[in-house]
């Protein structure tokens, strides 16, 4: 999947999947083969995605901060 992306063309889903298929030398694509590249590049795409960041990284969770009342 990486490899075919590394070229920088913007390619749809199916596109991607019937370049894959090609380049790994199917020379049908059916059903099984379709969903196992379909899921490599969701997790090719998930690897690439920046993961969420919690917003306070300096502060402690909830449960360990203690407030102080006067």
């Amino acid at each position: 999947i990486d490899w075919v992306n590394s070229d920088g063309i913007l390619r749809t889903q199916d596109e991607t999947i019937q370049e894959v298929s090609r380049a790994l030398g199917f020379q049908r694509r059916g059903s099984r083969i379709d969903a196992a590249i379909s899921n490599a590049l969701l997790l090719s795409r998930q690897r690439r995605e920046p993961r969420p960041q919690p917003e306070d990284q300096d502060q402690p969770p909830e449960a360990f901060r203690f407030t102080t009342r006067f």
